[in-house]
């Protein structure tokens, strides 16, 4: 064969025994390619993941640890306290004292300490199970250090007994253990996200939604700086309006029960159910009239929310029977109408604070024509969810999507009007409204600055002292105790006006940002144009057939 030929036969696609069409030597088999192409889809969310986990370890190592644990040793607590002396004990007595690293701002160094005072638990009783999970594993690990031990804690000094019979709160490995948790949650709420996204837009808008809710700095504050459990419910919350916007009720309902189960804060979601109660009836009777009532579908809603309730029952069925229903008074009645009920705000920039910083106050008792603060917070918010109700279902009742519209608005009302909202609860609100800003630009401004008041908010104990919650500065009791009242009183809000001096002006700028925030994030929300999208074969399929903006 010549050389030409050669090279001609080298160069050639190989043919087809049965006389086809030439075929590449290098075409790789179907199997394989299509698994490679399955890798390269996946590859990204992989590395989003890699990035959020990198990020998290990152900021655990470096500021972990620093913040006051005052909630993290409970959780310690708690946990334990289901080992040594029953479930039936968590809701009915104080756990006992555990030994505390604690990071001293005055000296820049850790101590060790125990805080006598303990409370009873008001966590829900599934995350009562985490904390005992935890405590178990963070007990089998645990071995007393020795001197060099303790250094490389950063303990110097004496160590108090229970630092070497008990484990210690908030080691590294106590933080990871417990905290790991609301970690995982971040990632899952990221996740569920990203599939609300993914219904209405591209798996590439779905895939910036996942990175987006990883980074989001307020998210990861929480769980690792901050040491909180949002995620706790966020997390079961995004799969919850996943499935509700999907018209899949019953699992959405064991996704609240569980939330229920997890944080007293998963009840305010009811307006998030009621929405789709009223809605789904409003769609069927104005489609089948008179027999709407009849036609498969229109209960759902409401079996839905049986079964979040029966949910939460099964999960507390064991606490119940050791305990009795303390768990229930505790974890709702109290956290709910009593704990820190006579303040207006917890470090909150809403409405209330704007009332603390005109009159000094802030407490929801003080009485203000004729009610106490406390009351018309609840009138202001009764009044402001009612009309975004008639609205919201005027508005978007025709398509189940206006449900997430729905319940940015609603969760953000809940944290801007009422009295006793903690600094960390806008963040309930914060993933909902950042979905529908995906969905719509219009409501990116106010988005930004709610995100820039909650980093003010989630940092306040970096920059504000004496907090606006507590009249007198605290440690002052020593210097004045020996005086008369009226010098005792004078001497105290001397001090205290002083100190507030240094941070008001600041207050001031993060309460208009705040109620700027609010007020075009609202408006722009209620400004969503109708849409004649649909989910195609909602309940069963991703894909959606639009022919309008999404809202």
């Amino acid at each position: 064969m010549s050389s030409e030929r050669k090279k001609r036969t080298r160069n050639e696609p190989a043919r087809s025994q049965l006389g086809g069409q030439a075929a590449p030597r290098d075409r790789l088999p179907e199997a394989t390619a299509a698994q490679l192409g399955g890798v390269r889809r996946w590859q990204p969310w992989l590395l989003w993941s890699l990035a959020g986990l990198a990020l998290r370890v990152l900021i655990g190592m470096n500021f972990g640890g620093y913040w006051d644990p005052g909630d993290l040793d409970a959780f310690v607590r708690w946990g334990g306290q289901v080992w040594e002396r029953g479930l039936g004990s968590v809701y009915n007595e104080a756990p006992s004292a555990l030994a505390m690293r604690r990071f001293n701002r005055e000296t820049g160094e850790f101590n060790l300490r125990v805080r006598q005072h303990s409370v009873v638990c008001n966590y829900p009783p599934l995350s009562v199970y985490l904390f005992a999970a935890s405590y178990r594993l963070y007990e089998a690990a645990w071995t007393p250090p020795d001197e060099a031990g303790w250094r490389r804690l950063g303990i110097s000094g004496s160590v108090p007994p229970e630092a070497v019979r008990r484990p210690v709160v908030n080691t590294p490995l106590c933080q990871a253990l417990f905290l790991g948790w609301s970690v995982v949650g971040d990632f899952v709420l990221a996740a569920g996200c990203a599939a609300i996204v993914g219904l209405y837009r591209s798996r590439r808008a779905a895939l910036g939604t996942y990175g987006l809710m990883l980074v989001l700095p307020p998210v990861w504050w929480d769980s690792i700086v901050w040491g909180q459990t949002e995620t706790f419910i966020l997390a079961p919350a995004a799969w919850m309006l996943y499935l509700m916007l999907r018209e899949r009720y019953v699992s959405a309902g064991v996704l609240w029960g569980a939330m229920l189960a997890l944080k007293t804060q998963g009840i305010l979601f009811v307006p998030v159910w009621g929405f789709a109660v009223l809605a789904n009836a409003w769609r069927r009777f104005r489609e089948h009239g008179s027999e709407a009532s009849t036609r498969a579908g229109f209960w759902m809603p409401v079996v839905g929310g049986l079964i979040a309730i029966a949910t939460l029952l099964l999960i507390a069925l064991p606490v119940t029977i050791a305990g009795g229903w303390a768990w229930a008074r505790q974890c709702y009645v109290a956290n709910l109408f009593e704990t820190l009920a006579q303040y207006t705000t917890l470090y909150a920039f809403n409405i209330w604070y704007l009332d603390l910083l005109i009159t000094n106050s802030a407490y929801a008792t003080d009485i203000v024509a004729g009610l106490p603060k406390r009351l018309w917070g609840t009138i202001v918010l009764i009044a402001g969810l009612g009309g975004a109700l008639v609205w919201g279902l005027r508005r978007w009742v025709s398509e189940p999507r206006g449900l997430l519209a729905w319940t940015a608005l609603a969760l953000l009302l809940v944290m801007m009007l009422p009295t006793k909202v903690h600094e960390r609860y806008l963040l309930l609100a914060i993933p909902w409204i950042v979905l529908v800003a995906v969905l719509h630009a219009r409501v990116w401004p106010g988005a930004a600055l709610l995100l820039i008041v909650l980093m003010a908010q989630l940092a306040w104990p970096l920059w504000l002292e004496p907090g606006p919650m507590v009249r007198y500065p605290r440690g002052r009791w020593a210097d004045v105790a020996a005086r008369t009242p009226a010098e005792y009183h004078a001497q105290v809000r001397e001090i205290y006006d002083r100190e507030r001096a240094a941070t008001e002006p600041v207050e001031w700028t993060f309460t208009v940002i705040g109620l700027l925030g609010f007020v075009s994030t609202a408006g722009a929300i209620v400004s969503i144009p109708r849409s004649s999208a649909r989910l195609a074969g909602a309940g069963d399929r991703l894909t959606v057939r639009a022919s309008g903006p999404a809202p």
